[in-house]
């Protein structure tokens, strides 16, 4: 198994670790192993939005500068989802 390292993300989180929205489609042990990490990782399956429309999930993640983890292969349209920047690049 290959080590998940902790790298910094422009000062986001505790500033060596990703802040991270896991989908709901992403298996609860790769969650778990990533919090061991250090990694902040919120649980779609288990918040408030659960069952929300993948629409939902990007504003969350865009409002709060999560990274989406997920196997929803819909998330992979960058028209739809496109890529967000901050005032620093």
């Amino acid at each position: 198994m290959y080590k998940l390292c902790c790298i910094s993300y422009r000062g986001r989180g505790r500033g060596d670790c990703l802040n991270i929205i896991a989908n709901e489609n992403v298996f609860e042990p790769i969650i778990t192993f990533l919090k061991s990490e250090g990694h902040n990782v919120v649980s779609v399956r288990n918040s408030s939005l659960s069952g929300a429309p993948d629409d939902e999930i990007y504003e969350k993640a865009v409002k709060d500068k999560l990274v989406i983890l997920t196997m929803d292969k819909d998330f992979s349209r960058i028209t739809r989802f496109p890529r967000q920047t901050d005032a620093t690049g």
